[in-house]
This record gives C-alpha cells, sequence and structure tokens, in this order.
C-alpha cells in the first residue's frame, strides 16, 4: 500500500470520528442478552408472583402471607437458601409476567397447558384439582352441570376455567380476581362462581354465606373437562437449570410428608369431602417434569 493510500483512508477515518462527535450518537452497541437463571441460590433475592386474596392457598393479611401455596413457596426457598419477595399477580397477566422476565417464578394455581408450554418453563404438578361451582349457602338450584345452563357465572379472565364453561348455555362474565367474583356472588349479581375446587373451598371456608355445590349424592359438583387441572411451578422460558432444582424439590415435598401436612392445615373440610384426598389431589410421581 502506497504512502498516499495510506494517508487518504487516515484522513477519512479522522472525519468520520468527527462526525460522530458532531452528532453526539455513541457508537450504536448491542444489548447484552438477558440473564436466564439460576435465580436461586444461598442469600439470591427472587421474585415470586402469588395470589394475594385466595383463602388457604395464598392470602395476604397486612405484611403477613399464608396458606398452601405460600408454604411450597417456602419450602422452596429453604432448601435452596433463596430469600422470596412475594408480588401479587391476577390470573391474566400471569403469562406475560414470567415472559417479559418481571418475575423469577409464580406459584399461583398456575394450570399446565400447551400454550403455557410456549411461555414459560413449567414444573410440577404440585397439585391436581377437578373445577367446581360456588354457590350461595342454601341455594339448591345446581345440583349438576346441566343445570348451569341459562345461570350467570362468573370466573377470571384468561383462565381455563373460562374455557371449560363455554359452549353450554351459561351466561359468563369475568373479572381479573375470584375475590371480584366472590363478591358479586354474596350480592346476587351472579347465580355463581365456577374454577378450580380448591380454590371455591378456600372462599367457603371463610364464608358462611357461599358453599361448594353439590349434587344429589352431598358429593360437588364437578365441570366436565377432558382431565383435572394441573399446578405448576411458573419460571422464566429457558431457566433450564432452575428448572430441575425445582423439579427435584417438588418431588422431596411430596415424598417427605410435607404435602400431607399442609393439605392437612389447610383442607380439612375437603378431607371430609373426598375419602380419597390423598390420591385424588396429589399428583402422581411419575407425572411430575420439567415442560
Amino acid at each position: 500500500m502506497t504512502n498516499v493510500r495510506v494517508g487518504r483512508l487516515a484522513v477519512c477515518s479522522m472525519l468520520l470520528l468527527t462526525l460522530a462527535s458532531c452528532t453526539g450518537k455513541p457508537p450504536v452497541q448491542k444489548s447484552a442478552p438477558p440473564q436466564i437463571g439460576p435465580f436461586l441460590g444461598r442469600d439470591r433475592t427472587i421474585t415470586v408472583g402469588v395470589k394475594p386474596d385466595q383463602p388457604q392457598l395464598s392470602q395476604q393479611n397486612g405484611s403477613r402471607w399464608d396458606g398452601f401455596e405460600i408454604r411450597l413457596i417456602d419450602y422452596l426457598a429453604t432448601k435452596t437458601g433463596s430469600n422470596p419477595i412475594y408480588t401479587p399477580v391476577v390470573t391474566a397477566d400471569r403469562d406475560s409476567r414470567l415472559s417479559n422476565r418481571q418475575l423469577h417464578m409464580i406459584v399461583a394455581n398456575y394450570s399446565d397447558t400447551p400454550q403455557r408450554r410456549t411461555k414459560a418453563e413449567l414444573v410440577g404438578p404440585y397439585m391436581v384439582t377437578p373445577q367446581g361451582i360456588l354457590v350461595r349457602a342454601g341455594d339448591t338450584s345446581i345440583r349438576s352441570f346441566a343445570e348451569m345452563k341459562g345461570k350467570s357465572v362468573c370466573t377470571t379472565t384468561d383462565s381455563t376455567s373460562l374455557d371449560a364453561l363455554k359452549g353450554a348455555g351459561i351466561h359468563i362474565s369475568t373479572q381479573d380476581r375470584f375475590e371480584e367474583c366472590v363478591k358479586q356472588l354474596e350480592g346476587k349479581q351472579v347465580n355463581a362462581v365456577s374454577t378450580d375446587l380448591l380454590i371455591l373451598y378456600g372462599f367457603q371456608h371463610t364464608s358462611p354465606k357461599l358453599a361448594v355445590a353439590l349434587d344429589r349424592t352431598s358429593r360437588p359438583v364437578e365441570v366436565p373437562a377432558t382431565a383435572s387441572n394441573k399446578w405448576m411451578v411458573g419460571l422464566q422460558p429457558g431457566d433450564g437449570t432452575d428448572c430441575q432444582t425445582v423439579l427435584n424439590l417438588v418431588r422431596s415435598f411430596l415424598t417427605d410428608n410435607t404435602w400431607e401436612l399442609n393439605f392437612n392445615t389447610w383442607f380439612p373440610h375437603v378431607q371430609q369431602v373426598y375419602k380419597d384426598w390423598s390420591t385424588r389431589f396429589k399428583p402422581k410421581l411419575e407425572s411430575l417434569g420439567c415442560y
């Protein structure tokens, strides 16, 4: 290369640098890819999405949280040395808050569906439950799912419960939270509330005005579905390391008697109705996985 060409290149380079400084814009840099776990670990803080208003499962009273799902989170945190920060979520925003990486984990009756498997890492299940119906105490107008036809029923937006009610001649309304549905039921604005049975038993347990609808044999009326809902721990998409860690701990939770102890604490009323509760609601070990 000649000295003349070298000189020209040097001048061009200086001109380019001068133009860049005049615009005031620094060179464009690619942003670093988001961190994809692991987030669980000794002294690490994790944000966990939970429902703040579901009795017996996950409920906030002042600064205190408690319920079956809160105890599960505490179990995972204790075993990994992590510090959980509970963050309220509603049914409709669970998927987006994980896929947008606003939360590290969700434990909020998060049912396994093919669509959710594309948006988050799902671990579990830690609970299996059919869908039921909640009515005002003393109301016997719904003794079967067929008698739901023509009734007004509230459930939550973008839930698996909503999908199960469609096409049955039911007048469906939706709210962000089940607590809002329950208020409508108590105020006689709707005939019933429908969602996973354990959620409904939680509301019945805390309000004498409400009751799970029973059939003519005094068994809970269940909404027909291809399978019971399987509640999963949700993690950010791609967080395979934490997925395996949580999977091992959920297996321990199910086998070291912790699951039974917590079910006894939070759902004694369910045990009175379902004598086979330990097999009806407890997942089989072979069903566990990262999905």
